[in-house]
């Protein structure tokens, strides 16, 4: 036995697992290509749930994936329904406490209605299985106060059931009869909106309750419907599920008297899930066994065929204790007590019957049925408390459509009166429109007339300084030294006055910018300063270098950019007067700080005064005190750009631009 053991653990087990693994991971791939978004985790969930008896390991590894998916697409629902599958999964293998603390998980992640009520019925479910019916009633009446809030009829049609079917296993037939009436009122509502109405594992029929309805309507189960159910089960390759349906063939013909028939089915099904971790179906067919062998003793009176039904009903009793399944525990303890007394064994008898009577009281104790009261009496206040809100919302919408219709006549008022009003503000709106249009016209004549004054005052001072430059270069032996010195006091009087007016033409196109705001773009820098070579390709004294990375954007405005490195360019050029192997570098970079450009001369430098106007707004404005300086900081400003400078007289200057 220990040999086989190492040998499943050892060696099957893994090859097993990995069998496992590779269909779940085939699964998801397969999910993975054709959806995307909310619908892959809504896809994987599904699949999951049609392995949920068949196979656990596939069932889990596809709601993990789906837990996954759901977390990056913040997608919570899908994460509740993913937990909710675990929890089922858990049930399924009678892990009791594993599958509350699933449920528990899934409701925290959900505040939808649906699948909050689908969780309630799943936890229902669970305590069923371990025979708390009063923890079941109590969330099965959850479940179906959140169907009829949201109006699904076919959810409220499975809970109805569910409850119906609650009350049977407890042998409440007045009750179950209360419940099934219900949920046959709902299904004829669904076939009244043709609307499907879901299967269900018993199905419910009108007519008289009797104490044993449930073996009533199982003999009316079609045996051959359970045979196709076989054969596509054996085509399928799906042991779980044949094994379930030879269980329910097994016990038709049980209740026929035919043992061989049943016996047969039976075996065949432990065979299938005897390694299987669905121990609850195990412990199932291993009872079914017990009772043909037991219905076999009936026929043969053999010790032995006794002794098998013993063997099969304690195997299958200590399975349902340990898995808490009390109320299949109480039905096999009375059919081993049974045994016992056969066999003559009238002390194991009576201690069976004992435990019997303990698991029964376990069950249906005072407090237990009181609970199971209180449960449906709240249950009916809420629907009550339900259909008076219905009613008090009623009268409320009755109301507010008596509201909405004196709104609606002091609405037509009020946009009367504000249509007056706009008609009014329209016409102030215009009138100031047309004197701010005749201020315009203004502005752009006198702008006109600036423009034609300018250019009569640059012309003379530029046409004198043709004319004395032509003069001194094509007839200077005209020229005595008084009329030499005349024209030269001259020219330089009219030079003056044209720096003057250029004075003036900046001054001017500075006050503009006042209204400019900068457009950014990403610009390249490698295309930037490429433009930047072509322009001062002419100052062949002065050698430039530049070294700007080729993928290197700025997200900045393009026009600003391009006119601070032209003027930093050129007040770099100007700076050599007298200066052998004139050098200007530009460089760019990035880094933790962000992006940096640098301009470089090896110029005769500055003082710090001579840079003022770069940082200081009330520097003196002019050409000759730096209103290009002054250009250079109020562009800088537009585009979020600090500057800092380095310069000592004799020694160059550095001058870096830096955006965060």
């Amino acid at each position: 036995m220990k040999i086989r053991l190492v040998l499943w653990f050892g060696i099957v087990f893994p090859f097993w697992l990995s069998a496992q693994q590779t269909l779940a991971d085939s699964l998801a791939l397969a999910i993975e290509k054709k959806f995307s978004g909310t619908q892959k985790v809504d896809e994987c969930n599904t699949v999951a749930l049609q392995y949920k008896t068949k196979d656990f390991a596939t069932a889990e590894s596809l709601s993990n994936k789906a837990i996954v998916w759901a977390e990056k697409e913040k997608y919570p629902d899908g994460k509740a329904i993913a937990y909710r599958n675990l929890g089922i999964v858990a049930t399924n293998q009678s892990q009791f406490e594993t599958a509350h603390a699933y449920f528990k998980k899934a409701l925290s992640y959900t505040k939808n209605l649906k699948i909050q009520g689908q969780i309630y019925g799943s936890i229902g479910r669970t305590y069923s299985e371990s025979s708390a019916f009063d923890k079941c009633l109590e969330y099965q009446f959850k479940a179906l106060e959140a169907f009829e809030t949201i109006g699904d009829l076919q959810l409220q049609y499975i809970t109805l059931y569910n409850v119906a079917n609650t009350y049977l296993q407890m042998g409440d037939a007045t009750r179950y009869k209360t419940y099934k009436d219900k949920a046959l009122e709902v299904k004829t509502q669904m076939e009244s909106q043709q609307k499907e109405v879901p299967k269900t594992l018993i199905p419910l029929t009108a007519g008289p309750v009797i104490a044993h309805e449930s073996k009533k309507v199982k003999k009316e189960w079609d045996t051959l419907f359970y045979a196709q159910k076989i054969k596509e089960a054996t085509l399928a390759k799906n042991d779980p599920e044949k094994a379930d349906a030879l269980l329910k063939q097994g016990r038709i013909y049980l209740e026929q008297k035919n043992t061989t028939a049943a016996l047969k089915r039976l075996q065949e099904a432990l065979s299938l899930v005897k390694t299987s971790p669905n121990l609850p179906t195990v412990a199932l067919i291993e009872k079914h066994l017990g009772d043909a062998y037991f219905q076999k003793y009936t026929q043969d009176a053999s010790s032995k065929t006794l002794q098998t039904a013993l063997s099969f009903y304690l195997k299958a009793f200590e399975k349902m204790k340990n898995q808490k399944r009390n109320i299949d525990a109480v039905d096999t303890c009375a059919k081993i007590a049974r045994v016992y007394e056969k066999l003559g064994n009238f002390q194991k008898a009576y201690d069976y019957a004992q435990l019997r009577s303990q698991f029964n009281d376990a069950i249906f104790n005072a407090k237990t049925k009181a609970t199971l009261k209180n449960l449906e009496d709240r249950y009916i206040i809420a629907q009550k408390s339900r259909e008076l809100r219905l009613k008090a919302l009623e009268l409320e919408n009755k109301k507010k459509e008596q509201q909405l219709l004196y709104g609606g006549i002091i609405v037509l008022f009020l946009g009367g009166f504000f249509l007056v009003f706009q008609n009014y503000q329209r016409k102030k709106t215009n009138q100031k429109l047309r004197q701010l249009n005749q201020e315009l016209d203004q502005a752009n004549k006198v702008k006109t007339r600036f423009f034609n004054i300018l250019n009569h005052d640059l012309r003379a001072p530029v046409s004198n300084l043709i004319h004395f430059l032509h003069l001194q270069k094509e007839h200077p032996e005209l020229m005595d030294e008084a009329t030499k010195t005349r024209l030269e006091n001259k020219t330089i009087t009219g030079a003056e006055d044209l720096l003057h007016s250029m004075e003036d033409i900046l001054l001017w196109s500075k006050g503009q910018m006042e209204q400019f705001k900068p457009q950014a773009s990403q610009v390249n820098l490698a295309e930037l300063f490429a433009d930047t070579r072509k322009v001062f390709s002419g100052y062949s004294h002065i050698q430039f270098k530049y070294t700007i990375p080729e993928q290197l954007h700025l997200l900045t405005d393009e026009n600003c950019l391009k006119t601070i490195v032209r003027n930093l360019t050129s007040n770099a050029i100007n700076a050599f007067v007298q200066a052998e192997d004139a050098q200007i570098t530009w460089s760019a970079w990035q880094d933790e700080h962000g992006v940096c450009l640098c301009i470089e001369d090896n110029g005769p430098g500055a003082t710090e005064e001579q840079f003022r106007a770069l940082f200081d707004a009330a520097a003196p404005v002019g050409t000759k005190s730096g209103l290009g300086l002054h250009l250079i900081r109020d562009l800088a400003q537009l585009i979020q750009c600090t500057i800092e400078v380095q310069s000592n007289p004799g020694k160059g200057t550095t001058i870096s631009l830096r955006w965060k």
